[in-house]
């Protein structure tokens, strides 16, 4: 039996430069090692880079019927998620426990939402996998840790975070494809 995935996974030039996101296949590792593991790619602008990922997405399967499912190199799986992600700036209060077990409230601020997650600035004592309850106006709900920034580049104190229910709107966002 073939326990392999794959994975696609955001980088970021250490040179700020942008970032890309590159499929790694047939991987053994679970996502969380896959966060914690810094991956080889190349930046257009400074060439072979490495460093560890933003975010880390789990590849489902698609059936073999669909060629666009099985991309063939890193080079042609350099999308985007699918979910829409919006630039917004909304100070939100985030309460957990830091890295040594402490519980911690702080604000911060959203630097991009989507309706499952957020990107937000001002938290830097959190790790991947974490839970934390998210605050805004009267709206409360609770966020998995995907990623964190790393210490010493420009998404220092930045985290990425899921929503555990899938189905609240915490950021009150219009369903796909409904325009307001």
């Amino acid at each position: 039996m073939n326990n392999s995935k794959d994975y696609n996974v955001r980088l970021i030039c250490p040179h700020g430069d942008g970032d890309q996101w590159v499929l790694l296949q047939n991987r053994a590792e679970a996502l969380t090692e896959v966060l914690e593991t810094a991956w080889d790619f190349e930046c257009p602008a400074h060439g072979v880079q490495r460093e560890f990922p933003l975010a880390a997405i789990e590849q489902i399967p698609q059936p073999l019927s669909d060629p666009a499912a099985h991309p063939k190199s890193a080079e042609s799986s350099k999308k985007r998620p699918k979910e829409l992600r919006h630039r917004r700036e909304v100070r939100v209060r985030v309460r957990g426990r830091d890295r040594y077990g402490n519980v911690f409230t702080q604000t911060a601020f959203s630097v991009n939402i989507s309706r499952s997650g957020a990107r937000l600035h001002g938290i830097g004592s959190v790790t991947p996998g974490q839970t934390v309850e998210v605050r805004r106006f009267l709206r409360n709900a609770r966020f998995s840790v995907i990623w964190t920034g790393q210490r010493g580049t420009p998404l220092e104190n930045e985290m990425g975070i899921c929503c555990l229910n899938p189905n609240k709107n915490f950021w009150g966002l219009p369903a796909p494809g409904v325009r307001r």
